[in-house]
């Protein structure tokens, strides 16, 4: 899927179980597409966080959640992009904001979307997801608070779902 067309924003959301989350484990990515610019959402360091590529400043720019996660806990993750903010929702509470200035990058064509793993081959063969993925979902907008919170109630918001897994 292409960014681009997600001018008004997006949201990536996945419900997991980590068997394993450490403050030393490095970058392990759970959805989006950012191969060379682009968005996702994933562990990093222990904590949930989400980073969008901001072309202007060549850097990517997120926020992450004040805790570390748990393991073998089960959590719905949001990650919220809404053209201004990158939010951060735990369980369908909000947890961090992060303001976003520049202008994001969208990925060529060819670039993939992906589910547990950075797709660079090289990047996968030394680190992956090691837990469940129970759902995942991206929509082509910014849900709002109440529809983040309606999902994790499992009142799940069907407006603008580009994908969904389960």
């Amino acid at each position: 899927y292409s960014l681009s067309s997600m001018s008004n924003g997006f949201t990536f959301e996945v419900m997991i179980n980590a068997n394993s989350v450490t403050s030393t484990s490095g970058e392990i990515y759970l959805i989006g597409n950012c191969e060379v610019g682009g968005a996702a959402i994933g562990i990093y360091q222990g904590k949930f966080g989400m980073y969008v590529y901001d072309e202007v400043n060549s850097k990517y720019v997120g926020g992450r959640s004040p805790d570390a996660l748990i393991p073998n806990r089960k959590y719905l993750l949001t990650g919220v992009f809404d053209g201004k903010n990158i939010k951060i929702y735990i369980d369908g509470k909000l947890v961090a904001t992060k303001a976003f200035s520049g202008t994001m990058k969208d990925t060529s064509s060819s670039t993939h979307f992906f589910l547990g793993c950075n797709p660079k081959a090289d990047y996968c063969q030394n680190s992956y997801y090691n837990g469940l993925i129970y759902e995942a979902r991206m929509y082509n907008r910014a849900l709002t608070d109440k529809e983040v919170s309606n999902n994790y109630n499992g009142n799940i918001t069907t407006s603008n779902l580009l994908f969904s897994f389960d």
